[in-house]
């Protein structure tokens, strides 16, 4: 007959494998751990080099969400859990009171998230520490379980995590340009396909085409040219901050603005015909518009581009 560790052991090893999509197995199974142990959140971190991301969280009913306050969270505050991390041992704070003398750091991280102990266990890439799952305020008679039960589930994670580093890799070539960084012409189609913007108020659209790249290819050679639409992006990029942009040729980029203002979009598009004049380099002709009804993106779209073609006119008149 099974133990109960085993049960919740082989329930949490169904779930991780039960579903295709990554995240939802992760979020499955941290529910079901979380729950069973009546903590208050369980969740995952992923060291990236000297930082560290919460990258999942499961929290119990009325429990405030965390993880978006915890990205890029400098890998020092947890700095007195890696001799236990690097021996494979889980690390465990019965009450956070009694760290908050001995270690102020990790106390003042630790302490506004409303926790009173946890437990938390190593993930290993490689040999190498990848990050960490644990749980906030479980049931204290039931933290040396959690512990026996992390060590056997350690493995069954890595592997969740390698496969989704996989997916993020195959997802990010699979909607990025390549020489450029931006989307790519995949991942316009996927943003703008119907209803993918019911929720946005607003909407604004860029339509930015380089002016003279043929003949920087003829004349100077595609390395020269390359480097001309890859100067271009970095421009665009920059005025643009948080707004995607998209590369959907050799020499056209689009930018969607969500929920912007149009007298924002009109700053915008200021400074971006200032940057893309000429003087710094690099030429491009820019079209806008704009509406406070964004479900046909593809009317904006066009009349983007018609103003674009327009600006492109005007500006080989005048340089005949």
């Amino acid at each position: 007959m099974e133990t109960e560790r085993e049960q919740i052991v082989m329930e949490c090893i169904r779930m991780m494998y039960s579903s295709v999509d990554t995240d939802t197995a992760i979020m499955n199974t941290l529910e079901k751990l979380g729950g069973h142990f009546g903590a208050e959140r369980a969740y995952v971190f992923r060291v990236r080099s000297r930082h560290m991301d919460n990258t999942h969280e499961w929290c119990a009913d009325g429990v405030p969400k965390e993880k978006e306050l915890l990205q890029n969270v400098p890998i020092g505050v947890i700095r007195r859990w890696m001799p236990h991390f690097c021996d494979n041992e889980c690390v465990v704070i019965q009450d956070l009171e009694s760290i908050k003398e001995t270690s102020p750091e990790e106390y003042a991280i630790l302490m506004p998230q409303d926790i009173k102990s946890l437990v938390a266990f190593p993930l290993q890439e490689k040999g190498k520490l990848a990050g960490y799952f644990g749980m906030d305020n479980p049931d204290m008679e039931s933290l040396g379980e959690i512990s026996n039960i992390f060590k056997i589930l350690a493995y069954f994670f890595e592997s969740l995590l390698e496969r989704k580093e996989k997916e993020d890799y195959l997802k990010k070539i699979g909607f990025t340009d390549s020489m450029t960084g931006a989307y790519n012409r995949n991942a316009f189609i996927r943003d703008t396909m119907p209803g993918s913007n019911r929720e946005v108020l607003s909407m604004g659209v860029f339509f930015i085409d380089i002016n003279g790249l043929k003949k920087t290819n003829d004349t100077c050679g595609h390395e020269a040219g390359d480097d001309l639409i890859k100067h271009v992006y970095r421009i665009v990029r920059g005025v643009m901050e948080d707004h995607p942009v998209y590369r959907l040729g050799g020499d056209e980029f689009v930018v969607l603005c969500k929920d912007i203002s149009q007298e924002m979009l009109l700053e915008i598009e200021k400074r971006l015909r200032q940057e893309l004049d000429g003087r710094n380099g690099c030429s491009a002709a820019v079209g806008s518009s704009f509406s406070t009804n964004p479900d046909n993106l593809g009317e904006l779209v066009d009349i983007a581009d018609r103003k674009m073609y327009r600006d492109k006119k005007q500006h080989y008149d005048m340089h005949v």
